[in-house]
């Protein structure tokens, strides 16, 4: 079974194939989980490998318009193919930067992330999701957005470089690519993505995480255990 996970400043989620489970601190300081079952979509353009990613998300939509535009009017003001590439990098990364300010401002985040990460690791390693378990676990995870978004400049790089003049073709699509390199399996060891894997441990390990609060261990626990209670009980349950 394949856990998601998404951490906030008061809390996380976990996804699963059939359910995710919210789970949080609410404004009376308590904690809270909502368990909820995935709505079962026919839409036959999820199934679609690399447009699935557009459909599901009108936010990556809009921006891969936009970066597309972008770098079609780079394109005609004769700028240096490097000097593209540069700007494009600086216009995402400043997004991230703001993202990561705003963040600053909630620290509680990076300890969610870090227990988020844990118990993710503590299912993958141990087939368990107990507090020892949790608590022993890495709290870098290769399945984190960090990698994701370290391996779309990775392509983006490499599409600069080799497609050249027609790159900005490539540039709506680059995330979708992305997103299914992302879910290979083992895409971490082979030796072309490896080192973008390496510096996403090394980000996680020094700034987008930090080892967890036992409240926030707690919490994590609390709600995995939910997800994959369900999860493995759905045939019995249906």
């Amino acid at each position: 079974m394949i856990i998601g996970g998404e951490s906030f400043h008061n809390g996380i989620n976990f996804y699963g194939e059939k359910s995710y489970v919210v789970s949080k601190i609410n404004k009376e300081g308590n904690p809270e989980i909502t368990f909820k079952q995935n709505k079962n979509t026919k839409n036959i353009l999820l199934s679609i490998p690399i447009l699935k990613y557009y459909i599901n998300s009108s936010k990556t939509l809009a921006i891969s318009i936009i970066v597309l535009f972008i770098c079609k009017d780079l394109d005609k003001r004769n700028i240096d193919l490097i000097a593209k590439y540069y700007i494009i990098i600086g216009i995402l990364l400043g997004g991230v930067i703001v993202s990561l300010y705003v963040f600053l401002f909630c620290r509680s985040f990076f300890g969610y992330h870090g227990a988020e990460h844990k118990a993710i690791n503590s299912y993958n390693l141990y087939n368990d999701v107990s507090i020892d378990n949790i608590i022993k676990s890495s709290r870098v995870a290769s399945g984190c957005s960090t990698n994701c978004i370290l391996l779309y400049f990775f392509i983006l790089l490499i599409s600069v470089i080799i497609l050249r003049k027609i790159y900005y073709t490539f540039m709506f699509i680059n995330y979708g690519i992305s997103r299914e390199l992302f879910m290979v399996k083992d895409i971490d060891k082979c030796p072309l993505f490896s080192i973008v894997f390496k510096l996403g441990a090394f980000l996680q390990n020094t700034l987008f995480t930090k080892e967890p609060t036992d409240e926030q261990i707690i919490l994590a626990h609390n709600a995995i255990r939910t997800l994959v209670d369900y999860e493995e009980n759905f045939e019995c349950i249906d």
